[in-house]
Order: C-alpha cells, then sequence, then structure tokens
C-alpha cells in the first residue's frame, strides 16, 4: 500500500522561506528519497535569492550611470556637456534609484515593489529626456541621444527582470541578502 503523505515532505528551509519549496516534486522518480525535497527547497531558495540580487545590480548599475551623467552635465567629468537642467533630473533620478536600491538591502520582501517603482520612474524621466532632446529643448549632442537611447535598453531589460518575480515573494525582514 502507497503512503499517502510520501509526496508531502516539507522543506527544512520553509520556516525561513514562506510558501516557496513546501513539497516534493511529484513527478520525481525520486519522490521517496528524503533528500531531494530538500534539494528542490535549495533550488527555489536560489532562484528568489537570484531575482533579489539581480534587482539589486540592475538598480546599482543605473544609480552609478545617472550619478555620472549628472556629473557630465555639471562639468566634473567632461567639459562642453553643461547642461543645469539635465543636470538636476539626473541627479533626482539617481537618488530615487538609489532609495530603491537602499529599501531592497533593508526590506527584501519589497524588492519587487521598489525596483518597479524606481526603474518606472527613471525610465519615465529617461523618455521625457529623450523627447526634450527630440524637440530641441535638452542637450542635443551625440553622447546625450547615446546615453538616452542606452538608458532606455537598461531600464526596460531592468523592469522587465524586475516584473518577472513573483508577486508573492515576500521574505521576512533581514533574509534574502
Amino acid at each position: 500500500m502507497t503512503n499517502p503523505n510520501r509526496f508531502s515532505h516539507t522543506c527544512s528551509a520553509s520556516s525561513r522561506l514562506p510558501g516557496i519549496g513546501t513539497k516534493a516534486n511529484r513527478y520525481s522518480r525520486h519522490s521517496n528519497d528524503l533528500s531531494y525535497p530538500r534539494i528542490t527547497c535549495i533550488v527555489l531558495a536560489m532562484e528568489r535569492g537570484t531575482g533579489i540580487r539581480r534587482t539589486r545590480v540592475f538598480l546599482a548599475v543605473e544609480v552609478i550611470v545617472f550619478a555620472a551623467a549628472s556629473a557630465v552635465h555639471s562639468g566634473l567629468l567632461v567639459g562642453g556637456y553643461r547642461h543645469e537642467e539635465a543636470r538636476i533630473a539626473e541627479a533626482v533620478i539617481a537618488t530615487v534609484l538609489l532609495g530603491g536600491l537602499v529599501v531592497t538591502l533593508v526590506r527584501p520582501g519589497l524588492t519587487r515593489q521598489a525596483g518597479l517603482f524606481a526603474q518606472g520612474f527613471a525610465l519615465l524621466g529617461t523618455l521625457v529626456g529623450l523627447f526634450t532632446i527630440i524637440v530641441g529643448v535638452g542637450p542635443r549632442t551625440v553622447p546625450d541621444v547615446i546615453l538616452h537611447s542606452g538608458l532606455v535598453i537598461l531600464l526596460t531589460w531592468g523592469l522587465a527582470s524586475v516584473r518577472r518575480m513573483p508577486a508573492d515573494r515576500t521574505l521576512p525582514v533581514g533574509e534574502g541578502s
């Protein structure tokens, strides 16, 4: 007679990762092996951590790029590209992205929301900057056009990555680092 509970092994990590990997793979030939559910839990835990780390990397890179662009438009890094409005806008966007990064470090359970908000705000600001370049209000140099085009690609990629994270990926404070 088959044990009806043989497929309901719980993860040892389930107390740290609620809702993730609580059952063994029902389709595995190894479902009677007590170590198999642990492997499943470890893989699922790694997938969770990867999304958080990936979001943090995107946010960190974006902070650096926007801070560098702001420094260029202030005349600190390269001369000849000074533009006060662009400097302010890029500094504000860098600050919002940095805030999103800090939220992912302090409250990992809010990583998805912080990533979506910060990168969405940055994408909107970048599209406004691209529009000002097109209509002739903003700086119209080749590096600015290349930078804005690259930022749209980077931010869209980052948003798509964060959006793919399941919404139910909540971790207690201090987990997921």
